[in-house]
């Protein structure tokens, strides 16, 4: 008796493992969706920033664009790595060349609100406000 109890519990036990060690197939379409260049800008009335960011597949990301204050402008160019996961985006920048703006080491996680082909929105997880990037053709 005391095997098949054992028996049983270890069959519970390996599905549920497997289970929490993959994707689930939205958070999977999310990072297909979102395997596109996308485009960013705000503005303020000191500050500009533009970039675009691609996402890669195999969890590569890419930034470049530059920030505009008090009449300077400076590029940014920063990469990294980025997966989805229970329907958020999740970043880790690994090598930025103006850590003063975004640090080497810089992680995120940014509610995902929608992906369409044209729009990516989100939730910043920065200060809270929903943004909107645009897709690059």
């Amino acid at each position: 008796m005391k095997i098949l109890s054992f028996t049983l519990l270890i069959a519970a036990i390996i599905p549920a493992c497997t289970a929490l060690e993959t994707k689930s197939a939205s958070d999977a379409s999310l990072e297909q969706k979102l395997q596109h260049t996308w485009a960013y800008r705000e503005s303020s009335k000191n500050l500009r920033i533009e970039a675009k960011t691609a996402y890669l597949p195999g969890g590569v990301m890419n930034l470049a664009g530059h920030v505009s204050q008090n009449g300077q402008i400076k590029p940014v160019l920063a990469s990294g790595t980025w997966h989805v996961k229970d329907g958020y985006l999740y970043y880790t920048i690994t090598k930025s060349n103006l850590p003063s703006i975004i640090p080497n080491g810089f992680t995120s996680g940014d509610k995902i609100v929608r992906v369409t082909d044209s729009e990516f929105t989100y939730i910043s997880s920065a200060d809270g406000k929903t943004v909107t990037e645009h897709r690059i053709r």
